[in-house]
């Protein structure tokens, strides 16, 4: 019998609901302006935090500008965190939007000024709601991300992780946008960040997501010679040299290939980050499997890191299926 019985699903777009079906209708119910579902749904996640995690996350994402159904929810649900979360949320995308995904010398002044105007007010919306809840660890996690951006520096990353790790233990959305904030690129150092992701792979039980983080170290390495050293010959042999792909290999027996997977709704950011490091480690047997677990679902990230995600995707899959 053959180790892959059926062939891999093809993505031919970016899911931005990630195969979900509540997610994709509330997300059409958002575009016509209706967040009262989303609002019973979040409310209903109260101790559910990846599920909570997940939906502040997918409802958020590739919203432009601001629209007006943000401030009618939290002015119709004032003392619901959820509401301010998701404002918050948003408010940081909707920052990020003003910069652009560019290295900070494209970013233009008048960029940065309202790139931090707009994490100024995320911040003081996260923070109500995580007065608002405090046992919620999502605030936090967004948090985090404006931390980094409003360059706060690693210790103040560092405080706010510790804050979304106390309330929802190895939480890998918090850890991977810590993660970031411990990276070179955004003033902190490779060192920095591995020792994060290492931390992760010693201290987090079998089958947790956050084992993704150390995927996601290496990608970041392999993006900072590539991008910034403009290293081509490290970049190009970086996932074939030891330990990388043994410590890859690991952390995926640790995490999605473990019995003990949580397989939380954001599984597909795991799996795509993996297959990728598969792809680029020309282990062709464990990419296929990692195409398979994808089920084509296909995020954004880390394959826009190449150029075009989709296009990005469709040549690697083929090389995968390929064998080389």
């Amino acid at each position: 019998m053959k180790l892959f019985a059926r062939k891999p699903s093809a993505a031919s777009e970016i899911d931005p609901s990630w195969g979900d079906e509540e997610a994709r209708k509330l997300r059409d119910q958002l575009g016509r302006g209706k967040w009262q579902e989303a609002h019973s749904a979040l409310e209903a996640t109260s101790g559910s935090w990846d599920d909570r995690q997940f939906l502040v996350e997918v409802l958020t994402d590739d919203v432009p500008g601001r629209p007006k159904w943000i401030d009618e929810w939290t002015q119709a649900h004032p003392s619901s965190s959820v509401a301010w979360t998701v404002r918050g949320a948003h408010g940081i995308k909707w920052g990020w939007e003003a910069r652009g995904g560019g290295k900070a010398e494209s970013v233009q002044d008048q960029s940065w000024q309202l790139f931090w105007q707009r994490l100024e007010q995320a911040e003081q919306d996260l923070r109500k709601a995580a007065e608002l809840d405090p046992a919620d660890p999502v605030p936090w996690t967004y948090l985090v991300i404006s931390a980094r951006g409003l360059e706060r520096g690693v210790p103040e990353i560092g405080e706010r992780l510790k804050q979304a790790h106390a309330r929802r233990p190895w939480h890998h959305f918090a850890f991977s946008q810590a993660l970031q904030g411990f990276a070179k690129k955004w003033g902190g150092t490779h060192e920095l960040m591995f020792d994060l992701a290492r931390q992760v792979q010693s201290g987090a039980p079998d089958g947790a997501s956050a084992h993704t983080v150390v995927a996601e170290a290496h990608v970041e390495r392999w993006l900072y010679m590539a991008s910034w050293d403009k290293d081509e010959a490290s970049a190009l042999s970086y996932f074939r040299t030891q330990p990388v792909p043994d410590e890859i290999r690991q952390a995926a027996e640790r995490c999605i290939w473990s019995d003990h997977y949580e397989r939380p709704r954001l599984a597909p950011f795991d799996q795509n980050f993996f297959t990728y490091c598969f792809f680029r480690m020309h282990d062709w047997e464990h990419a296929r499997r990692g195409l398979e677990t994808m089920n084509g679902i296909l995020n954004r990230f880390p394959w826009s890191y190449g150029g075009n995600p989709v296009e990005v995707f469709k040549t690697a899959r083929e090389r995968i299926l390929k064998g080389n």
